[in-house]
């Protein structure tokens, strides 16, 4: 597998992986709005470590289950 230039914002790391716990931040600003809980970099995560960040398949379930 080969490694894109620059994984984009909220992608996956590696790249295409179900179960990454690993996100893109690929700017020192990113990383600083995401400690800052900005929706620009929240709102492009499409997974995360599970301490802080429900998986969008659980974030799909839960809304089925209201």
């Amino acid at each position: 597998m080969t490694m894109p230039a620059q994984v984009p914002l909220g992608e996956c790391v590696p790249p295409n992986t179900r179960h990454a716990v690993s996100v893109s931040l690929p700017k020192w600003e990113d990383n600083v709005d995401y400690e800052k809980g900005d929706p620009r970099v929240l709102g492009r995560m499409v997974n995360g470590y599970p301490r802080f960040f429900i998986a969008k398949p659980i974030q799909a379930l839960a809304e089925l289950l209201r």
